[in-house]
C-alpha cells in the first residue's frame, strides 16, 4: 500500500495511490481527472472478473456504487456525475481481495 502525505494549509492530506498489486490494476485507466459529466474506467483483461465500484466523498458518504462484470478483452464503464456535487472524491475498485483507490476531482457547473 502506498500513501503520499501532503500538507494543504492547515490540513494533512493522505492520498492512496494503490493498496495492492493485481493483474487488473496494471490494465486500468480512469479518466478524465478532473471530471465534470462522467468518469470513465477502461480495463483490458484476459479473464472474466466481477469488480465492485464505489465513489465516495471525504466524509465517507457514497455517491455511486455498482458491480461491474468484466469480460475477457476491452471493457469500459462510465459513472455519471450529474447528481454529484463538486469536490474531492475517492473511487474504489475491488475484486474481493485486491482494492485500488484513486482520488477524483469533480468540477460540476
Amino acid at each position: 500500500m502506498a500513501y503520499y502525505l501532503q500538507r494543504d494549509r492547515s490540513h494533512l492530506v493522505c492520498n492512496v495511490a494503490s493498496s495492492t498489486s493485481s493483474s487488473y490494476l496494471e490494465n486500468l485507466s480512469v479518466y478524465p481527472n478532473p471530471a465534470s459529466d462522467y468518469i470513465y474506467l477502461d480495463i483490458d483483461l484476459n479473464h472474466a472478473e466481477k469488480l465492485n465500484i464505489q465513489l465516495y466523498d471525504l466524509l465517507g458518504r457514497s455517491g455511486y456504487r455498482a458491480e461491474w462484470q468484466v469480460t475477457p478483452g476491452s471493457n469500459q464503464h462510465h459513472i455519471p456525475l450529474l447528481n454529484i456535487g463538486s469536490g474531492i472524491y475517492f473511487l474504489r475498485l475491488g475484486n474481493g481481495q485486491d482494492i485500488h483507490t484513486v482520488k477524483i476531482f469533480v468540477a460540476n457547473q
